[in-house]
């Protein structure tokens, strides 16, 4: 940028000399934003530029407020400044002579009339500038702003009058002839606002004299009226720090609507008190009101502030923000892509292209849409929703209004609200840390999908009764007071009816900015790529928490409302439970998942600091929170295990117990017999160094030797080593896992399978004879963990031999080696290694397990459920994936299986933060890759809702 041009422009007429210039429309937002920027260096010097709809460019001289331009003896004054004065010298002598029995009517009356003129008045024009440019347009068709030398201007006085009257106010960078149309016909607006906005207070101020004098308080304590007034007039000084800061931050362009005539395009900039509330000039910007009419005791003058407030509130939605969103478009996408504290909610079309896009699936909702025409009677969740509260609003009216019934009623809710918060609290920690709520629906055959729709279903619910329930207990309770009009009665009234308010708005506002994703915690189920939390956005702008705010303002608003002690204990629970809900579940997994994106300090917290020393302002209570809340997850998680480990030692013991023979078969001549002579060796098909291991389900072959006047009833049994703890005896039951030395010795059949030889005589030692076994199928144990082979005499449970103990184990399935590619070769992989595996778990029987990865299972795995929970049993340990034994049979082949556990695994390496990315990405893309090439020309029966992929 040169001191002379700047893209064409002359600088030194625009900034010098005054003088504007018409630029593209289409370049002149550009332009504008650039000059400010440089302007923001030159400290005292520095020039505002504006720019028109037209594109014109212009430097916006500088103003001031209204109070120090009527006031302030060194503003300069003009005549329209005397005219405001007198108007309001006007209002002061209806308060002085108006006779003292009308005299607050009057002034009521006024005080209305000013307004409607700002709230009906000021909001029509504006409303037709915004949408039309009326304002501008009569200016431009009467020529009020035309030279008169131009010959063009019908009405040269009044230009002269307005030259006069605008160029003693605005000392500085002001011709009336340099500056557009637009910025002379604000100016003029301006003039109008200021009559409308000083007269509204100023008759607001003397109806709160009038009616504070005519109500003085007579029987009130010396405290309470020191009280009363400290109260309101720090709510009065509250309300000027507002408005002062306020203007601070938007200076006269904003504080007058300028934005309706023309634009200054620099940034919005929420500092101070915007960072305290929403439109802070209309919401807590209007708690003088309540401070004077406490202080003037005045219940008519409180309930003409809450109707003036409405009226501005109404001002704001009709005007105002229609206006924001068509002039800052980013206000209005905003709006349409609701973006939470959690991470955006995109429509898509599928389950895969949201996952890979990094946003989570939208199905249509199983909820009732916003409003009631949303509400649909025939699903479930519509119907529970209206059903609940006429439920609790039936046994609040049928049922007696007694104690028990009472402190039954309280106690219904009590166990609504610990559900609430402990159940679903504890649900989503779990979901957070070991995606247990997911792995539960895909282990009955359903998807993530799935499992996340019936959660909204739950919380839905839950939502609904634990609010139904407090209602009800609330109005279970509550009587109506004989003296309902007395001044504390009223005001109890009126203070619990604004907290509900502020409970429903607030609650409003928060779901309107999460969406449903982020209103049901939709970030424990969905983890997205590059997920941010962001704070601008509505009531999170200001409160990093205002959920917590929205549902404790109700609770004690109806505290207030019964003052019974009953519902103050059960609001008590209701806050504590929700302080330690999101100090033990949400936080934590925030931190997890977006660590240094948290925010520290709130907006309000920001400001309140900055009252605050230094010393205060260091402490960092969420700090020492976080902290605590470690300690108590690293306790658990060291003690916990341990417990659980116990729990399974205790547990297995039992089972052990159980299995002991109560009456243990033993011979008594044992002890004649060597059993140096007996031993069992197995037979392995690899090399024989090192400790056996035995693949789960493979087949085990053994060797027995013994002498040659050996006991033909002598057996072989498989057992777990913990199982016995005596060498000589076996203490519990093979539970069918056994096989017989000798055939034809026992009224079995089953004794003699597996039983290939026996008695054959050995070419090394003489008197020894040896036989071999093939432990399968049923003989075998379905389950990992170390085993041993146990040689019994006669038909008893006395042992002669024992094997090595060797392994039986599942090898986890390593993917670190497999990548992309167009033959889809991870999903092949999945296939081959489930194939041997299934193929194990059927027996290798042909009538059963299949010899190809399409081959359908045989009909007896539908029939006999140990086949199916072989196979799930094998799947959990190869993929950590675990299924319902119905799964398997539902699938009814490798490939729908190896399909099935692709797409839970990528679904849960998605959401597990101890994967490596590159493992989730790997994975989710080589799913991709199969569906575009059409790899994947199945789908598993039935159609699993997850996998909607065609």
């Amino acid at each position: 940028m040169t001191s002379t041009s700047y893209e064409g422009f002359n600088l030194e007429d625009l900034r010098n000399r005054n003088k504007s210039q018409r630029t593209d429309p289409t370049k002149a937002s550009d332009l504008v934003s650039k000059l400010n920027e440089e302007e923001k260096t030159k400290g005292r010097e520095r020039k505002t530029f504006g720019r028109t709809r037209d594109g014109t460019i212009f430097v916006v001289p500088e103003t001031y407020d209204m109070v120090s331009q009527l006031l302030f003896p060194s503003q300069p004054k003009n005549i329209g400044d005397l005219f405001i004065l007198a108007i309001l010298a006007f209002h002061v002598a209806i308060f002085n002579f108006a006779p003292t029995t009308y005299r607050s009517w009057i002034l009521g009356l006024v005080f209305l009339t000013w307004r409607l003129s700002y709230d009906v008045g000021i909001g029509y024009l504006l409303d037709i500038q915004s949408k039309r440019n009326r304002l501008v347009t009569w200016a431009q068709n009467i020529g009020l702003f035309l030279d008169p030398e131009t010959g063009k201007n019908p009405h040269p006085k009044l230009y002269k009058f307005i030259k006069r009257e605008l160029e003693t106010k605005i000392t500085r960078d002001f011709k009336l002839e340099n500056t557009p149309v637009e910025y002379n016909t604000w100016l003029i607006f301006r003039r109008v606002v200021d009559l409308v906005l000083m007269s509204d207070f100023v008759s607001y101020f003397l109806l709160a004299i009038s009616l504070g004098l005519a109500e003085r308080p007579f029987q009130e304590s010396v405290w309470m009226t020191v009280l009363r007034w400290i109260g309101g007039g720090c709510m009065i000084l509250f309300n000027v720090w507002v408005k002062l800061d306020a203007h601070r931050v938007v200076k006269d362009f904003a504080w007058y609507w300028g934005d309706f005539f023309y634009l200054v395009d620099e940034k919005p900039v929420f500092d101070g008190v915007f960072q305290m509330a929403p439109h802070p000039m209309y919401s807590i910007g209007y708690i003088g009101y309540y401070g004077i009419a406490t202080i003037a005791r005045s219940y008519p003058l409180l309930f003409i502030s809450i109707t003036a407030h409405l009226m501005q509130f109404a001002f704001l939605f009709a005007v105002e923000m229609p206006h924001m969103d068509k002039t800052y478009p980013e206000v209005a996408e905003y709006r349409e892509q609701q973006l939470p504290a959690t991470m955006r909610s995109f429509p898509t079309t599928s389950i895969l292209d949201a996952i890979s896009s990094g946003s989570p699936y939208q199905s249509p909702s199983a909820l009732p849409a916003d409003g009631p025409h949303g509400i649909d009677l025939c699903r479930v969740t519509d119907a529970l929703g209206v059903l609940i509260p006429i439920y609790c609003a039936l046994a609040v009216v049928i049922m007696p209004s007694n104690h028990q019934t009472q402190t039954l009623f309280v106690i219904h809710a009590a166990v609504w609200r610990l559900w609430y918060a402990a159940g679903l609290g504890f649900v989503l920690h779990c979901e957070s840390v070991r995606k247990l709520w997911t792995k539960h629906f895909m282990k009955h055959g359903e998807g993530q999908e799935d499992a996340w729709k019936r959660w909204k279903e739950v919380y839905y619910i839950s939502q609904r009764m634990t609010t139904s329930t407090f209602v009800a207990a609330v109005f279970k309770v509550y009587t109506i007071p004989t003296d309902f009009f007395s001044d504390y009665n009223l005001l109890k009234h009126l203070i619990a009816v604004a907290l509900v308010s502020l409970q429903l708005t607030i609650s409003a506002s928060v779901h309107h900015t999460l969406g449903d994703f982020g209103t049901f915690y939709g970030d424990f189920f969905w983890q997205v790529k590059n997920a941010k939390l962001d704070y601008s956005k509505g009531p999170f702008r200001y409160l990093n928490n205002p959920e917590q705010l929205a549902s404790m303002a109700g609770l004690w608003g109806a505290v207030l409302l019964t003052g019974n002690g009953m519902i103050f204990a059960l609001a008590l629970m209701a806050h504590a439970m929700a302080f330690l809900f999101h100090y033990a579940v949400e936080r934590p997994h925030q931190r997890r998942l977006y660590k240094e994106d948290i925010r520290k300090d709130s907006g309000v917290l920001i400001v309140i600091k900055h009252f605050l020393p230094t010393f205060v302002q260091n402490w960092d209570i969420d700090a020492v929170l976080d902290r605590t809340v470690d300690r108590m997850e690293t306790f658990l998680e060291d003690v916990v295990p341990l417990m659980i480990i116990r729990l399974d030692e205790l547990i297995k013991s039992w089972i052990t117990l159980s299995h002991r023979l109560p009456l243990r078969r033993l011979d008594s001549n044992i002890g004649n017999i060597d059993a140096s002579n007996y031993s069992i060796e197995i037979l392995r098909p690899d090399s024989p160094q090192g400790p056996f291991t035995a693949s789960y389900g493979h087949p085990i072959k053994i060797r027995w030797t013994a002498p040659n006047n050996h006991s033909p009833k002598d057996w072989i049994g498989l057992y777990s080593v913990a199982h016995n703890t005596h060498r000589k005896v076996t203490e519990v039951s093979s539970q069918g896992r056994w096989v017989a030395t000798n055939p034809g010795q026992y009224d079995s059949t089953t004794a003699d399978t597996g039983c290939l030889t026996a008695d054959i005589k050995s070419d090394k030692v003489s008197n020894i004879v040896y036989g071999e076994m093939l432990f399968s199928s049923d003989k075998l144990w379905w389950e990992t963990g170390t085993y041993e082979f146990r040689y019994h005499h006669n038909g008893k449970h006395n042992v002669l031999a024992i094997s090595q103990p060797f392994e039986i184990r599942i090898d986890r399935f390593d993917d670190d080696g497999l990548y992309v590619d167009e033959q889809g070769l991870y999903l092949a992989a999945v296939e081959q290694t489930l194939l041997a595996v299934i193929q194990n778990c059927f027996d290798r029987d042909p009538q059963v397990a299949p010899s190809s990865v399409t081959e359908m299972f045989g009909n007896l795995v539908k029939k006999d459920g140990k086949y199916s929970k072989r196979g799930v049993y094998a799947i959990k340990g190869l993929f950590g994936i675990e299924l319902d034994p119905e799964v398997v049979k539902m699938d009814g082949n490798v490939r729908n299986l190896a399909w099935r556990v692709c797409m839970a695994k990528r679904a849960l390496v998605l959401t597990v933060s101890n994967r490596h990315p590159s493992q989730c990405l790997r994975l989710m893309d080589e799913v991709l890759q199969i569906e575009q090439n059409e790899h994947a020309n199945f789908v598993p029966k039935p159609v699993d809702l997850a996998l909607q992929l065609h």
